[in-house]
Formats: C-alpha cells, sequence, structure tokens
C-alpha cells in the first residue's frame, strides 16, 4: 500500500515540477519513521489568503472597548464570531480560527489578566447580526463576503469549555495596549451556526475595557 501511495505522490510531483518549474525530477524521501521530508516554500496560510479565505474580525476601535470579567464565563460572550453559513449544505463552510488577540483600550487593569476563547457546544438558537462598527474583511484584500458576523457581549444558548489561550502578567496601569496576540493554527472549528466567543478576565481594577481582534478562514469541509 506505501508503495502505491509513494507511487503516486512521485506522479504528482513530476508534473508540478514540469507545469511550475524546470522540468527536473524532485525525488521523494522519507524520514526514517515514515514521514514524508519536504521543504517549505509558501508562507503559512498563502493558498488560503490568495483565494480570499482568510479574514480578520475587526471588534470596533478604541472607544468600543467591552469590560472584563473577574471570573471564567459560562455562556456569556464578549468577543463572538457567528458562522451565518447554511448548516443544510452539503459542503458546509466552517470557520477555522487561526489567530486571536486582545489588549487594553481605557481604564485601570488590575494585575495581569487572561483570554479564554471556545466554540459554543451548540447550535445558536437565533442568527447574530454584526454590531455597528465592527468589521470583517478579507486579509488579502479580496472581495469575497465572509459567511460570519460579529458581536460583543452575546449570550451563547450552550456553553463552551473555554480554553486558556494567552496572558498579560503586567503590573496595574492607566494605559492601552496591555495583551498579546496568540496564534491558534486553525485548532478550533466553528460549524455553520456556532459561536466562537473570546472573554478577558482580570482584576477589577478601574472599570478596564478591551478590544480584541479573530482572523480565521472559510473552508468547506465535513465534520463527524
Amino acid at each position: 500500500m506505501s508503495g502505491y501511495i509513494i507511487a503516486n505522490l512521485r506522479g504528482m510531483v513530476e508534473r508540478a515540477a514540469r507545469f511550475y518549474g524546470d522540468g527536473v525530477e524532485r525525488p521523494l524521501r522519507l524520514s526514517e519513521r515514515g514521514s514524508l521530508v519536504t521543504a517549505r516554500y509558501e508562507p503559512d496560510y498563502a493558498s488560503l489568503a490568495a483565494a480570499g479565505r482568510v479574514y480578520t474580525a475587526q471588534f470596533g476601535v478604541v472607544a468600543d472597548g467591552v469590560a472584563s470579567v473577574t471570573d471564567i464565563p459560562t455562556t456569556g460572550g464578549h468577543f463572538c464570531l457567528y458562522n451565518g453559513a447554511s448548516a443544510s449544505s452539503a459542503a458546509p463552510i466552517n470557520l477555522h480560527i487561526l489567530s486571536v488577540g486582545f489588549a487594553s483600550v481605557s481604564g485601570t487593569i488590575g494585575i495581569g489578566a487572561f483570554l479564554v476563547g471556545g466554540v459554543s457546544g451548540g447550535a445558536q438558537a437565533s442568527a447574530v447580526t454584526t454590531t455597528a462598527g465592527y468589521l470583517l474583511k478579507s486579509t488579502s484584500g479580496s472581495t469575497r463576503a465572509t459567511s460570519a458576523t460579529a458581536d460583543s457581549t452575546l449570550t451563547l444558548t450552550t456553553a463552551p469549555a473555554w480554553s486558556i489561550l494567552g496572558n498579560y502578567n503586567g503590573v496595574s496601569g492607566v494605559g492601552i495596549g496591555f495583551g498579546s496576540v496568540l496564534d491558534v493554527k486553525g485548532m478550533f472549528i466553528v460549524p455553520p451556526t456556532y459561536v466562537f466567543a473570546l472573554a478577558v478576565v482580570s482584576p477589577t481594577g478601574t472599570t478596564p475595557k478591551f478590544t480584541a481582534s479573530i482572523t480565521y478562514a472559510e473552508v468547506e469541509t465535513s465534520q463527524g
């Protein structure tokens, strides 16, 4: 079976070399454990971005900051990405979360903060519309419309299991930009009518508010 797979791969490589390169055959090579040895050429997500499939959700500007909470929420999402694609499609469009970021925008934060996120445990009961001032746009300038919408302070129909995605370890203070950017590499997949939600957890401070962004890819994939 492995010989058949390698033969097919060799044929694909040869055809790619004739079409894209100099026509020189590139031998396939396996590691001592049988993994295919490859050399990277394109950056991560380059093909998806070139196809107009990668987007960023921007949750407003500084004035649109959302207050943090002092405990991990249950069904309260602060920065929410809803997949409005059809759930009955034969090839459903899923949202693959690539990276997230959060930053303080106003108030005095307490000592430290951390970001939690997760996919809702079930379909949202009703469709979600994008909050005024929020933007969802292609990262490559594509005009292809996204299936997603973005909202804040949304009550999820079914609670997710919240993952701790990142943190800020700084001291208490007044300022903007306390936070971090986190690469989650598609670990979270949002099916049609489901929601991916973020929330910032921090000490009370003095009315600390935060903003966030979510970069995601839209891909037709099936799920078990």
